[in-house]
């Protein structure tokens, strides 16, 4: 579809925020590649690993404006119910790099062009179950964007750490939002600086 402007109905400052607004998407996604991610439509998978729902309460959201296919990993062994037993094992998995065992996933990552992942920020990057599958399934040639939630630490190095987990795919900087902080308002703004909607 084609757009019109009557240049004489748009005053130069109004011109000027279009152009730099179009500017600023064109840097951050290639023009080729924002078609393709409008054309795909349901091509969108939602990946994430919730330990006290927070997580999950963001994937919900994404999903519900996208419409998207969505699975959330499981552990093959539950992480504690507890804070400090929970961060502990985090921790330790984090310092020797262990991925734990996840149950199968019923679905066909190669049918998605774009997923989507989502995490809790433990110390500084991705939960277990979120690196064990991004080890296991290929996400060369895709496009993968991080979502996630944290208590105050932020993103850390969550963007820089998916981009070595996914040294093949397309990855950019994400969401990342304080627990309880999800709202259907910032999920909305960030889809559409991502190119998504």
């Amino acid at each position: 579809m084609s757009h019109s402007f009557s240049f004489s109905a748009l005053s130069r400052r109004s011109l000027l925020k279009k152009t730099l607004s179009a500017l600023a998407m064109a840097a951050l996604f290639p023009l080729a590649a924002r078609p393709a991610m409008a054309a795909e439509g349901r091509n969108i998978l939602i990946v994430y690993y919730s330990w006290s729902g927070n997580t999950r309460e963001l994937a919900k959201l994404l999903q519900a404006r996208l419409n998207a296919d969505m699975v959330e990993l499981q552990p093959v062994t539950p992480y504690p119910s507890g804070y400090n037993a929970c961060v502990d094992l985090a921790r330790k998995e984090r310092d020797e790099n262990i991925f734990p065992a996840i149950r199968p996933v019923d679905v066909d990552v190669a049918r998605y062009s774009v997923i989507l992942v989502g995490s809790p920020n433990w110390w500084g990057t991705w939960a277990g179950p979120v690196r064990t599958f991004l080890r296991d399934h290929a996400t060369a040639g895709k496009m993968v964007l991080p979502f996630g939630t944290h208590g105050g630490g932020g993103r850390q190095n969550m963007p820089s750490d998916l981009a070595k987990l996914c040294p093949s795919a397309r990855t950019g900087e994400g969401l990342f939002l304080r627990g309880g902080e999800a709202s259907p308002s910032r999920v909305e703004n960030w889809l559409k600086e991502a190119g998504l909607i």
